[in-house]
């Protein structure tokens, strides 16, 4: 099937022009009761059914809708089964697909129907027709390329409700960038009854930050993730609200939801906020302390005005008039570059259609000649060797499979699913020195940042380092085995795999953990669980500690009831130090190397340190996601792991992704006045961990150590200085503890650690200069 271009929906009647929803297989439409993306595609759809359009919708078992619904027939989400099945089952005479998968994986394959995707979230997937939610969202998310659609909503779904309750509300996913803890600072801070509702997206965020809460405050109230009726319902009642995300929001549908209720929405200016709340600038907050005192003041919108508001803006046929617009002109359109041809698109077809009934071999010709053509692009001819040596595995020709594997190197760089393919065959024969070969490539490669036509995660994390396992302990190299099982388990945990491997080189191995008791200035002890062999740990049992003067000057600056900060606390040798010293003092501990913060969290456990906190991610100047340079398993010192930025990657190192935080949001309000002692050593991010704990600085001075990750030092250094304004700089050696003004000569073995202390507090100069001139 090629469907007929250049018919602009001008001339066409509604119901013969055939519209495609895809839908994304996380929950149904309309969802139950978490769902934006959802709850819009339930949306659209239904305001086209209307129209007297054609409309299909890909989407889970079990979901309603007025449009033809073809149910996805995976049982887990698998955004390449979703292409797989429509790829498939694509109604014949389509003239025009809208894509709303998070990956825009049917916008990635280029079939040979003009393909609308939606963006719901922050990421750039690069198809020929994106389109975002806000003009924000456009030119932050997408650089100006593409265009814009506001979410609607049905009004009729949204009750106007002039009474208002006294409780403050809440309502979405409970994770740190949607800013529930300032929530909570400023309904606490106003005195107000907060409901919080929403599924929980991160478990130890909410044991950590909001459990405790909860149980201290009885105003506070966690209702969990609601739908339907009762979800209006708290819309409706409720006196406001609280929008306080840190998120490059993308839209921000429960704002419109909101205020179609005639509820206000009080929301800090992040992402499409400014956009959405346009008409009532008056509701934008700094900060949760104009959020409390806007609550205080209880000086809001009338309801009737706010549900006009998004009657003229909001409402789900606006959303589908626009969408219309760009659907018509997409159908005018020829396919952009890289779309299948006619013929390309009849062999793909007729090989999914074999390969679902089950003929394998018939299949297999069907692949080969999707191969063949002449005009398949690259990307798709990979994707056919791919598809061709699984078939191969599936009528039991290793020889042949493993042939399609490494041809696919032909057409692009290896994909890390093929090059593990390669070496689960060399495993079969037994061949563990070639298979350990092509697994310890598949761990080196970086992971694209187009997924491509087909995905698999395993490859691209555990599932080399368990194989790798297997493989060295065949060969009786079992400390490699092992490291590359650590490995295993740092990014899956719970991987059964991993942990079968764990439970057998724990019986066959000799104990390489120690656990050591260490002293303080104070006269007191506490505890390291160490990992032998390493660096740090190597260092700490032979001198009974790490930089321990270093560490002793922080627990002298350390304040009584205040807290001490320390962002990369690699396992943790300084907090367990002031601490222990100091035990009145809060440690807030930062760390987002996955390994050394689970190994952070034994040492903290060890010795019951109540007041210690590990939070397992990056400090800079941003929030979100961030590329980590990790260490590769079994590397000898794993504390040179760093934030990626203009530091030089080696081949020791292997990238993932972590969450990064900016202090100065992340920290609740009556912290960030708090912060006595601030250590920060992050391998070259310090300027950038700095400049987003600024505020946090500004409103505690607290003194700042810290290690600066360039040599000689550039103006970079002094730029990085001129932001701390009324600071008093100066160099230490972190072993010795010698500390010099910065106009004298460098101490002996000098490593580039600053000490900034606040103008005055260092008063007292000789009781913490060591060395004499």
């Amino acid at each position: 099937m090629t469907p007929e271009y250049g018919r602009p929906f001008g001339g066409a009647s509604p119901g013969s022009i055939r519209i495609v929803q895809v839908a994304p297989d996380h929950l149904t439409v309309p969802p139950t009761g978490y769902g934006g993306i959802e709850r819009v595609v339930y949306d659209l759809t239904e305001s086209l059914v209307e129209r007297g359009f054609d409309v299909y919708l890909y989407a889970l078992p079990g979901s309603r809708t007025s449009a033809k619904l073809i149910p996805y027939e995976h049982s887990t989400p698998n955004p390449q089964e979703i292409l797989r099945f429509v790829e498939r089952t694509l109604p014949e005479g389509t003239a025009v697909v809208h894509d709303h998968t998070h990956k825009s994986i049917i916008g990635l394959a280029r079939l040979p129907v003009p393909t609308l995707c939606t963006i719901h979230g922050t990421y750039r997937n690069t198809v020929d027709r994106p389109v975002y939610l806000s003009r924000r969202a456009l030119d932050y998310t997408g650089g100006g390329k593409g265009t814009y659609v506001f979410n609607g909503i049905n009004l009729n779904d949204y009750p106007l409700r002039k009474e208002k309750k006294p409780y403050l509300l809440y309502m979405g996913l409970v994770i740190p960038y949607k800013g529930v803890v300032h929530a909570i600072d400023a309904a606490e801070a106003a005195g107000k009854e907060l409901i919080l509702a929403g599924p929980v997206g991160d478990a130890s965020y909410f044991e950590r930050e909001i459990a405790p809460r909860l149980r201290a405050n009885p105003r506070l109230k966690y209702v969990g993730p609601k739908g339907g009726e009762e979800r209006t319902k708290l819309f409706g009642e409720a006196e406001a609200l609280l929008f306080p995300t840190s998120l490059e929001e993308p839209f921000g549908l429960v704002m419109a939801e909101a205020m179609a209720c005639g509820t206000p929405v009080l929301a800090f200016p992040n992402g499409s906020v400014p956009e959405v709340l346009a008409g009532f600038p008056e509701l934008i907050c700094s900060d949760s302390r104009e959020m409390a005192a806007k609550i205080s003041r209880g000086r809001y919108p009338d309801p009737e005005a706010l549900r006009e508001y998004v009657a003229s803006r909001f409402t789900r046929d606006e959303m589908a008039e626009r969408y219309l617009e760009l659907y018509s002109v997409a159908a005018a359109e020829e396919p952009g570059p890289g779309s299948y041809s006619e013929e390309e698109w009849t062999h793909k077809r007729e090989y999914e259609r074999l390969k679902t009934e089950g003929k394998f071999a018939e299949a297999l010709d069907a692949c080969e000649r999707w191969l063949e053509c002449p005009d398949a692009p690259p990307v798709r001819r990979v994707h056919a060797c791919e598809s061709a040596a699984e078939l191969c595995g599936q009528i039991g020709d290793s020889d042949k499979e493993l042939r399609m594997a490494v041809r696919s190197f032909e057409f692009g760089l290896p994909r890390a699913e093929l090059v593990c393919r390669i070496g689960h065959l060399l495993m079969k024969k037994e061949d563990w020195k070639q298979a350990a070969y092509w697994f310890d490539e598949a761990t080196r490669l970086p992971k694209p940042d187009d997924y491509g036509l087909f995905y698999n995660e395993s490859c691209w994390s555990w599932l080399p380092h368990v194989q790798l396992c297997v493989c060295y302990s065949r060969m009786g190299l079992l400390d490699l085995a092992k490291r590359h099982n650590d490995a295993a388990l740092s990014i899956a945990p719970n991987n059964s795999y991993a942990l079968h491997n764990d439970r057998w080189l724990a019986a066959v191995l000799p104990a390489k953990e120690r656990v050591v008791e260490l002293p303080n200035d104070a006269g007191g002890t506490f505890r390291m669980m160490l990992k032998l062999p390493g660096l740090i740990e190597e260092f700490i049992l032979k001198q009974r500690g790490w930089e321990p003067r270093l560490a002793s000057l922080l627990s002298r600056f350390a304040v009584p009831g205040s807290l001490f900060v320390d962002i990369g606390a690699n396992i943790g040798y300084h907090s367990l130090y002031v601490a222990s010293s100091k035990p009145d003092v809060a440690c807030l501990c930062f760390e987002p190397h996955p390994e050394l913060a689970g190994q952070l969290e034994t040492n903290r456990a060890l010795n019951v340190f109540g007041r210690m906190r590990i939070h397992p991610v990056a400090v800079g100047d941003s929030e979100g996601r961030v590329r980590f340079q990790m260490n590769r398993a079994g590397s000898y010192n794993r504390g040179l792991s760093f934030v990626e930025g203009d530091q030089t990657v080696t081949d020791d190192f292997e990238p993932t992704e972590v969450e990064i935080v900016a202090l100065d949001r992340y920290l609740r309000e009556d912290d960030r006045s708090n912060v006595s002692v601030m250590k920060i050593d992050t391998q070259g991010h310090e300027r950038q961990a700095i400049e987003g704990a600024l505020d946090t600085i500004r409103t505690s001075r607290p003194v700042i150590v810290f290690e600066w990750h360039e040599s000689p030092p550039s103006q970079r250094l002094t730029e990085l200085f001129d932001l701390l304004e009324g600071y008093e700089f100066f160099k230490a050696h972190p072993d010795t503890g010698e500390i010099r003004r910065l106009d004298e000569a460098d101490p002996p073995d000098f490593r580039q650690d600053y000490v900034c202390v606040p103008a005055g507090r260092m008063a007292d100069w000789e009781a913490y200069r060591i060395h004499s001139s």
